[in-house]
Formats: C-alpha cells, sequence, structure tokens
C-alpha cells in the first residue's frame, strides 16, 4: 500500500500531464498480453496484422507485460498538444547510462531477453534502432487513432476540473480508479507487489491514457514528483466501429482506409464492370508518409526520405487503364424515411437475478404506462453469474470487479446499447471502470435518488444495503456531493441484520414477514435517535421487502428511479427538443 499525503501546498503544485510516449508503452505491453480486456479488443484486432511485419523484439524490451516499466518511456509534458517527435527528441538527450538503469530496473526479477541485453550492452546502433522502431510503430498502430485518443483524454480533464469546481480539489481525486482511495487528506494506492511507502507533500501528477486502461501506473521517488498514469474516462469511445471490420477487410483497410475498404467490398461490381471492358483496373493509392528517425547517438532528430512505392502489376496487352476514383460517401435522401428507433437501453444485471427481474418489470411497466398500448421497453439485457461476483465482494478484489463490469458494459454498447444500467447498489462501488470503459450514458444509481431526496426536502434518509454499502463511502460522498445531504446509517448490529436479510433470503427469493418486523423495527429506532426523516432502500433487493405503507418515514425505492431515470434519458435522447430546460 502507497500513502501519498497530501498537503494544502501540495494540493496548489498539482497538475495533468499529457504524454503521446507513455500511450506507446502501454499499448506495446497490452500487444503482449494473450487475452486483453474487452474493451481494447477492437484495437487489437485491427492493430496486430499492421505491425505483424514489424521486428518488435526492441519495443517488447522496453515495454513488456508485467509490473515494471521504465521510466523513459512515460516522460510527460503539461502542453496538451505535446507530439510523440518532441518526446522522442528529449528521450535521445537523455545519458545513456540513465537508459540502461532504467531498463534494469524493468528486467531484475526476471531473466532479459536478447534483444534487451543488446541494449544494456550499448550495441552500437540498437539505441538508434529502438526510437526508429517506436516512430514506425506509432505510425501503424496509433497515429490513426489519435484525434480520438486525444479527444478522450481532454474530455477527462475538462471533468474532472469540473469536479473542482463543484466539490473542491479533493474532489478531483474521488474516482481515479478502483486502486485509489482518498481519506483524511491522504492518497491510498493499492499495489500488492509494491512495497509500502508513505510520501509527504509529493507534487502530484495526473497524467489520463487510454492504453493503460484497466491498469494505474506509479512513478515516484522520495521526496519529489509523484505522477499516476490513470484511464480516461469513455475509452470505448475511440474503438467504436473497429470491430464491424471483417477479417478479410482488414489489409485492405490498412491500405486504403476502413470507409474506402468497405465501399470497395460492397461494389465489386464496378470492377467486374470495368473488366467486361477488357480494362485493367489500378487503385491509386498515396505514399506512405515519410519514416523519421531519431538518432540517439547523435541526440538530433534525423529525417530519411525513405518512402514505400506501391506496386502495381502491368497488364499486357491492356488497352487503357482505368482509375477508380471513391467521391466522398454522399447519403441518400429517402422519400419516406423510416420512423427513428427508440433508444436502447442496456441493463447489466443478474446481482441478483431477482432484483433484475424487478428492473425488467419496471422499465416495461412505465413504457407501457407513458405509451399507452402494447408499448414495452426496447432492451439489451446481460445477465450474469451472482457467485463468483459475491465471492469477489467478500474478497475486496473491487479492481477486479471493476474490470469485469467494463467488459459487460462494453459487450451491451458493441450490441447497441445507447443508454447503461448497472441493475444493482453495491456494485456501483466498482461504477468508475465501466463508466470510463464505455461512451454512451451510464446512469449511477444515486443520482436518481438523490434528485427524489433533494425534491422531497428530505435532510436525514436512513440508508439501507449490503454491508460493502453501507461501510463504504461511495453511495454517502455522492449524494454529499450533488445535494449536500448526509445520510444515517445503521450500527454493526443493524448493518448485519439488513446484510443477512439481503444474501440469505431475499437474493433466493425468500420473503420472510420475520425480516421484514425486524428491519421496520431497526428504521423507527433510527428515526426516534438519529432523527431520520426518511428512508433509502440502498439495495435494489430490499424493494421485494419493503413498501410504502411498511414504514412511518417516506420511502426511496432506488431500484424504481434508477429505472425511471433511464426512461426519461431515453426520451431525451429520442426527442432532444423535449428536454426540459426548467
Amino acid at each position: 500500500m502507497i500513502e501519498v499525503r497530501l498537503s494544502v501546498d501540495g494540493l496548489g503544485r498539482k497538475r495533468f500531464g499529457y504524454s503521446p510516449l507513455a500511450e506507446v508503452a502501454c499499448s506495446i505491453r497490452l500487444l503482449g498480453v494473450q487475452a486483453p480486456g474487452y474493451v481494447m479488443r477492437p484495437w487489437q484486432q485491427e492493430v496486430a496484422p499492421l505491425v505483424a511485419g514489424m521486428d518488435l523484439d526492441l519495443l517488447r524490451a522496453v515495454a513488456p507485460p508485467g509490473r515494471w516499466a521504465p521510466d523513459f518511456l512515460f516522460t510527460w509534458s503539461s502542453d496538451p498538444k505535446v507530439t510523440v517527435e518532441q518526446q522522442l527528441e528529449l528521450l535521445a538527450a537523455r545519458p545513456r547510462d540513465q537508459l540502461c538503469a532504467d531498463l534494469r530496473e524493468v528486467w531484475s526479477d526476471r531473466p532479459a531477453p536478447h534483444a534487451a541485453v543488446r541494449l544494456l550492452n550499448d550495441e552500437p546502433g540498437t539505441w538508434r534502432r529502438l526510437a526508429d522502431d517506436i516512430w514506425d510503430y506509432w505510425q501503424l498502430a496509433i497515429a490513426p487513432h489519435w484525434t480520438r485518443i486525444r479527444s478522450v483524454v481532454e474530455d477527462d480533464v475538462s471533468y474532472r476540473a469540473s469536479h473542482v469546481l463543484a466539490g473542491g480539489l479533493f474532489d478531483l481525486l474521488s474516482d481515479l480508479h478502483p486502486e485509489v482511495a482518498l481519506r483524511d487528506r491522504a492518497l491510498f494506492i493499492d499495489k500488492p507487489h509494491h512495497a509500502d511507502a508513505t510520501i509527504d507533500d509529493a507534487e502530484l501528477t495526473l497524467i489520463p491514457s487510454v492504453f493503460v486502461w484497466p491498469d494505474l501506473v506509479i512513478a515516484h521517488g522520495t521526496p519529489g514528483p509523484f505522477e499516476l498514469h490513470y484511464s480516461a474516462r469513455g475509452v470505448g469511445r475511440v474503438w467504436e466501429g473497429l470491430s464491424t471490420i471483417q477479417a478479410a477487410d482488414r489489409p485492405l483497410a490498412a491500405l486504403l482506409g476502413r470507409t474506402r475498404a468497405a465501399v470497395l467490398r460492397k461494389r465489386a461490381w464496378v470492377a467486374g464492370h470495368l473488366r467486361s471492358f477488357g480494362d485493367e483496373c489500378r487503385i491509386l493509392t498515396p505514399a506512405w508518409p515519410e519514416r523519421r528517425r531519431f538518432d540517439l547517438d547523435r541526440k538530433f532528430p534525423l529525417v530519411a526520405a525513405t518512402r514505400v512505392a506501391s506496386k502495381t502489376a502491368e497488364h499486357k496487352g491492356a488497352r487503357r487503364t482505368s482509375v477508380i476514383a471513391l467521391p466522398p460517401h454522399r447519403p441518400a435522401t429517402a422519400v419516406n424515411p423510416p420512423p427513428r428507433r427508440n433508444v436502447l437501453i442496456g441493463v447489466l444485471g443478474g446481482m441478483s437475478w431477482q432484483s433484475t427481474i424487478e428492473y425488467y418489470r419496471i422499465l416495461n411497466a412505465e413504457t407501457a404506462r407513458r405509451r399507452g398500448g402494447l408499448r414495452s421497453a426496447e432492451l439489451l439485457m446481460r445477465s450474469v453469474d451472482f457467485q463468483p461476483m459475491a465471492a469477489l465482494q467478500a474478497a475486496g478484489e473491487w479492481a477486479r470487479i471493476g474490470r469485469l463490469l467494463a467488459e459487460e458494459g462494453a459487450r451491451l454498447t458493441q450490441a447497441g446499447a445507447q443508454v447503461l444500467l448497472l441493475a444493482t447498489n453495491t456494485m456501483h462501488r466498482a461504477f468508475d471502470p465501466l463508466a470510463r470503459a464505455v461512451s454512451v450514458p451510464v446512469i449511477h444509481i444515486v443520482d436518481p435518488t438523490a434528485r427524489a431526496l433533494a425534491g422531497a426536502g428530505r435532510q436525514r434518509p436512513i440508508l439501507l444495503g449490503t454491508i460493502h454499502t453501507m461501510r463504504a463511502s461511495f453511495w454517502p460522498q455522492r449524494l454529499r456531493t450533488l445535494t449536500g445531504i448526509d445520510a444515517v446509517v445503521p450500527d454493526d448490529e443493524g448493518m448485519r441484520l439488513v446484510n443477512s436479510v439481503i444474501y440469505d433470503e431475499l437474493c433466493k427469493g425468500i420473503i420472510d414477514d420475520r425480516s421484514r418486523r425486524n428491519i421496520v423495527t431497526l428504521v423507527d429506532t433510527l428515526a426516534e435517535r438519529d432523527g431520520a426523516d426518511s428512508v433509502i432502500l440502498g439495495c435494489t433487493e430490499l424493494t421485494l421487502l419493503l413498501g410504502d405503507t411498511d414504514l412511518g418515514v417516506p420511502l426511496f425505492d432506488t431500484t424504481r428511479l434508477h429505472a425511471v431515470a433511464a426512461i426519461d434519458l431515453a426520451e431525451q435522447l429520442q426527442n432532444p427538443r423535449s428536454r426540459s430546460t426548467g
């Protein structure tokens, strides 16, 4: 566990950094993973055939999968427009012994491969070749996506800057990563393989990244700067559309681009038509961009004007050559455009399936009530096996839970979901990895409940849920941030009672009147002792046990509020003009 103590002066020096070179390093590490997370799989499938012809040994030697990575690949700049060329020039200026020392640390706990040994022995031309390989790899694997990557990174910085304005400097750090927790002006980072450390008054730099997902990369000295490379929100947005490319199209897409490759595949009759006139079809393609070389011996960039000429087979006896020009695609205007499809709501459930049934019922019943007739909700639902998830909860494996939820959420959005619901309160403790992994709205279950409480003028609600919800800060802290309302939670005995009812009874479909009476008694006691004025059903299963008439104070059902909020948002996205301006 790493503890970073944050002083007021240290917070004043806190800043954001940007690093294209770190994206290179993390992406190379990702290519070495046999089974990448679902979020990054479209990129890996896209890039693997493009770099198949490259010699990646040197790149893999400096950025292998595993615990450690060299500092020289994680340099950063405060300029959001910094380029990889600029960072490679700075890399060329670094002392060679420093580069070797960084690389030696990476391989300190395992045998170094031959390529790493060549670098460590400073064989002539090896470090220059590494810089050239980094540039060539960048051009193939990252440059085509860089505009989207930079957009996601800048959006994350804007999001966190808004948090500073709304909740202060400490709020900026509240949802960085499941391995990061903020308590009592200290940042706690759970890195099991890292030696325990306490760092006082560090200069904190936050570096949002796409390819670091779903991990967290840290670099620090004692004392000195402390850097966190974390996953930016909306990583999945970068790869939208990549998974739709057919395997047979990938080589052509690499040459012409995905859109033109698809046009050629779908309109192959053009070539057939021209061929019927005895023509040879030749497609003119732009030359490859110039290869930029970085000479680590001379310490300045060297441009090698090498261009790859496209090869065109000559057709003997051809009467003439037709050049096919692909104009920009212009969609035809439909005389009778089809009706607009309803916004598709994705539900990630099964935790437990008892409450997922309630989500399904509420979403459909509310849709029918609003739209009449035989209308029902258009849904995509993913129901997971709760047993392994519950085991991870008990073991405190929230980082792993976050990665699993992110993968499932990405699957739903790839299937077409345009709004996401995580149909469980407890799992919102790992909400942020899910929200970062997708580009569609994910409705946090606290938000509609907070609005309902504030609208009703409630100030002291009782929060009932699992122990994971009642003891953790994610629920009450978000409620406090949004509304200033402080939730009341039971004591340890009361928590154990509610938790036992949820896991031992409600998740199994058991409804026991004695349990209902026990919880009603608990609520009455808290209302009298702490002045509680309402109850939050902070577990989606509790709606199966308690209703409005069971308690002496108003009840706020998070399941219903969450589901209705999804329908509200879907209607707003369907009809943007219907959004309220009040």
